[in-house]
């Protein structure tokens, strides 16, 4: 037997001390206990020594065996210690191998698009892992807290590089469930009675007002406003709670469709919101940041993440069947 196989042996040798027989030793090492006693023969020739008196039934050790087990103890201890260390070592190296993207996303979206298309890009890059975060914005950028980040608006703030995805529009959405408590309005003056939902004003670029055209509504004039983030004003959306003004219909694709929430007013919005990706200056001509970027851009696009062209189709045909019938 070759020495190199001692350690096996040495094993079945510390099980027979701790279970009593040969054939649980074997088992719980899953051997078939002929090999095992094969194995510790094959030591035993090589040691020239007895180490199982297989006398009795079962075999059990004989003194020379007893005096090793100290030393079989820490042998296997430190072989199970050298295998952690080991194992810690390559755990190092491979995360320092493995090259990791912090991308910040909206909530305000429906980001299932990019997310599965960052997921398969990994899956065919092991040496690459994406960490995803919400709305960190640009400092959480400049300050290298992220990688890159997708935000509803274009900024020219010096060190970050952007990259244009799309026009993103949102509606003033009301869900059936409001509609059965509240008349839903129909002149821009009666907004000012009607409880709103907003999100938390935290974008440098917030605007306070909805349009049409060039006309423009004040949202401070409305009397009731609650805010929230994005999935607050979603559940207070489904609830019946208010208007959402500012919620970006990819939230509420499936109730967009199943009809339960719709918009009142479709020719008022929000200003158009110029989604960029953005990333750090000194990174804009890697071929990896150049790769991620083109398939956030690809999949972000809002007839993916908010399909606000196709609901104005709708909106715009439910308004031209309303006036022919009228």
């Amino acid at each position: 037997m070759k020495k190199i196989d001692n350690l096996l042996a040495w094993k079945v040798l510390l099980s027979i001390d701790n279970l009593g027989s040969l054939k649980q030793a074997a088992e719980k090492l899953w051997l078939d206990p002929p090999i095992a006693s094969r194995m510790l023969a094959c030591l035993e020739d090589e040691l020239e020594i007895f180490l199982l008196d297989r006398r009795t039934r079962p075999a059990t050790l004989t003194a020379q065996a007893q005096e090793l087990i100290p030393h079989i103890k820490r042998l296997v201890q430190d072989h199970e210690a050298l295998l952690s260390s080991v194992q810690s070592i390559r755990k190092e190296q491979d995360l320092r191998m493995r090259r990791t993207l912090r991308i910040s996303l909206p909530v305000n979206m429906d980001r299932t698009p990019i997310l599965s298309a960052l997921l398969e890009y990994e899956s065919m890059h092991p040496e690459i892992h994406f960490e995803i975060s919400a709305d960190r914005g640009l400092q959480a950028l400049l300050n290298k807290q992220t990688d890159l980040s997708f935000c509803f608006y274009s900024s020219n703030q010096p060190g970050l590089h952007e990259t244009f995805v799309d026009d993103f529009y949102t509606f003033l959405l009301v869900s059936q469930n409001f509609l059965n408590q509240h008349q839903a309005p129909e002149k821009i003056e009666e907004l000012i009675k009607s409880p709103i939902l907003l999100r938390y004003p935290s974008s440098p670029y917030y605007a306070d007002f909805i349009e049409n055209g060039v006309d423009q509504f004040k949202l401070r004039q409305c009397e009731k406003i609650n805010y929230g983030d994005a999935t607050t004003c979603k559940e207070m959306l489904l609830a019946g709670a208010g208007i959402a003004i500012d919620l970006n219909l990819g939230m509420v694709r499936a109730q967009i469709n199943d009809g339960s929430v719709t918009a009142v007013m479709p020719q008022w919005h929000r200003p158009v919101a110029k989604a960029h990706v953005y990333c750090r200056s000194e990174n804009k001509n890697s071929p990896l940041y150049q790769e991620v970027l083109k398939i956030i851009v690809k999949n972000g696009k809002s007839d993916l993440t908010s399909p606000w062209r196709k609901f104005t189709e709708k909106m715009n045909y439910i308004n031209r069947k309303i006036k022919k019938q009228s």
